[in-house]
């Protein structure tokens, strides 16, 4: 559903005024580029690494729990000052 609103409402109006090569590159090529280096920077190194370590060092990263229960407690703290 998200895909045909994307497509209707940005990809064939940016085609017809810049051309399919530009559209590619703007709505696919540039968000997979981000993606890797993204990626590159995020995700811990895991060569010549045993599968155990790579368990254990994917477990020590963050959560999306974790990360919005640190921003739930640092909204509450800033509004009691």
């Amino acid at each position: 559903m998200l895909s045909r609103f994307v497509i209707v409402t940005i990809f064939l109006p940016m085609r017809d005024s810049i051309g399919d090569s530009w559209s590619y590159l703007i709505l696919f090529v540039a968000p997979v580029i981000a993606s890797i280096i993204f990626l590159y920077f995020h995700l811990p190194e895991t060569k010549n690494k045993s599968p155990i370590e790579v368990e254990e060092a994917v477990a020590k990263l963050p959560t999306i729990l974790s990360i919005r229960s640190r921003g739930k407690v640092a909204d509450e703290k800033s509004l009691q000052l």
